[in-house]
């Protein structure tokens, strides 16, 4: 959302429409609150928001329920991939069914989804030295992807003993410290000399693990941008060309009913002053071409474990 929004994919610049409702205004009241300092954040959002209050919760569930099934009043058209799924029939059984639930019936308090919100919105300026919004706008297709496969190799666990992060093959491991001592496992440490300390997590403790045995059982590998695009101008080029051509003509008589429009508009704001849009008036008189022109239809049976920004494929 932080990226559609930055980006115009959402309508944010609506005033009195969609921004009302948007993550843009919810991450400036929260900002506001924090301050702009790194070490006040905690203690002003813990004095604007509560810990038994779940309002911030319910208003970006409601955000997620318009974009998933659009909204007239708010300008946003429909967008049911799956990634914003807030309301499931009983009979699904789908894990995006599953997630769905889980987060209708669960909820963050706001003091905590404040504070996780600034964290992902905001960052130090390095020669400022105070905390700015985050330029969401900059990031590329591929980085966004990036951040979702990474995310996928990282699973929430709750200890149920005593657990030690110890040295694996590849990266980090966290297992039962018990089990650590036993095959003579040497734990990682924090800190530096006298101050060095065992890295462990003390029963109940929640942490990350590091699995990236779900990316690889899932296949969530980000398409290389040289593939994507040579399967496209071998796929969607040819059907774009003989489309193309077959409206040539059509698309001729609608530049010239666009330059008669310009010319009638002209010849209007001189004698009185003032006159229609001519693009809109020949948008309205060429309206078949344009929307034969887009009535392209494109099914990627490969794109359900793809990110896209503003939208994905209806599932075959």
């Amino acid at each position: 959302m932080l990226y559609a929004e930055s980006r115009d994919l959402l309508p944010v610049r609506e005033i009195h429409g969609y921004r009302a409702a948007s993550l843009t205004k919810l991450k400036g009241e929260v900002a506001i609150a924090a301050g702009t300092l790194e070490d006040q954040v905690r203690k002003g959002v813990e004095k604007a928001y509560r810990n038994d209050s779940t309002a911030l919760y319910d208003r970006i569930f409601e955000l997620c329920r318009v974009v998933d099934k659009g909204s007239q009043e708010l300008n946003v058209p429909l967008y049911n991939g799956g990634l914003f799924l807030t309301a499931v029939d009983d009979e699904d059984t789908s894990e995006e069914a599953k997630h769905a639930r889980f987060l209708a019936r669960h909820k963050l308090p706001d003091r905590f989804l404040a504070l996780g919100l600034d964290l992902m919105a905001r960052d130090v300026d390095e020669k400022r030295g105070d905390l700015v919004f985050i330029d969401y706008k900059s990031l590329g297709v591929r980085q966004l992807g990036s951040i979702y496969e990474g995310l996928l190799e990282f699973k929430l666990r709750v200890a149920t003993e005593k657990m030690a992060v110890v040295k694996g093959k590849k990266t980090e491991e966290v297992i039962s410290y018990g089990e650590a001592k036993l095959k003579k496992l040497k734990v990682l440490t924090k800190g530096r000399g006298k101050d060095a300390e065992e890295r462990t997590y003390s029963k109940g403790t929640v942490y990350l693990e590091n699995d990236r045995r779900e990316r690889k059982a899932t296949g969530s590998y980000y398409t290389p941008d040289y593939i994507v695009k040579y399967i496209v101008e071998n796929t969607v080029g040819p059907v774009l060309e003989e489309k193309f051509e077959a409206l040539r003509p059509k698309l001729r008589e609608a530049q010239k009913t666009l330059a008669k429009e310009r010319e009638k508009a002209l010849a209007l704001r001189k004698a009185m002053g003032k006159s229609d849009d001519p693009e809109r008036e020949a948008y309205l008189k060429t309206r078949a071409v344009v929307d034969e022109l887009f009535n392209v239809k494109v099914l990627d049976p490969a794109m359900q474990g793809e990110f896209v920004p503003a939208f994905k494929c209806h599932k075959p």
